[in-house]
């Protein structure tokens, strides 16, 4: 991110602009045009998992705080099960992953408990 120069930091200010950050540079990011467009009708997880995994490992020490990743998905992820080994480095890191389904109307649609389900694999 660029808000808290890669680093966890707590910072209002910091998270925003690290997530004005993430939307720019990981949304959809598994689009074929290049240089890669974002795609915002797909979901992809694994290049923010990364970014997490790095931030956690370069963090300064949490001082007994817990570790949490927050999930927030709108859509079913669409390369769910190409991040095995970025979960098992989150778990070495002691990072619990939670994962929040979205879902635009009050009326549960398929597509939304594609979404649960998906993120239930994380």
């Amino acid at each position: 991110g660029t808000g808290s120069g890669g680093r966890l930091s707590g910072v209002l200010r910091e998270v925003t602009e690290d997530a004005d950050y993430h939307e720019t540079n990981f949304m959809g990011m598994g689009s074929t045009t290049s240089p890669p467009q974002p795609d915002v009708t797909r979901t992809y997880l694994l290049g923010g998992l990364q970014k997490a995994v790095s931030l956690f490992q370069t963090s300064p020490p949490f001082d007994g705080r817990k570790k949490v990743l927050i999930i927030v998905s709108s859509g079913a992820l669409d390369d769910k099960g190409s991040y095995a080994d970025v979960l098992a480095a989150l778990g070495q890191s002691q990072v619990q992953v939670f994962g929040i389904a979205l879902r635009p109307f009050s009326a549960v649609l398929a597509a939304d408990v594609e979404t649960r389900r998906t993120l239930l694999t994380v």
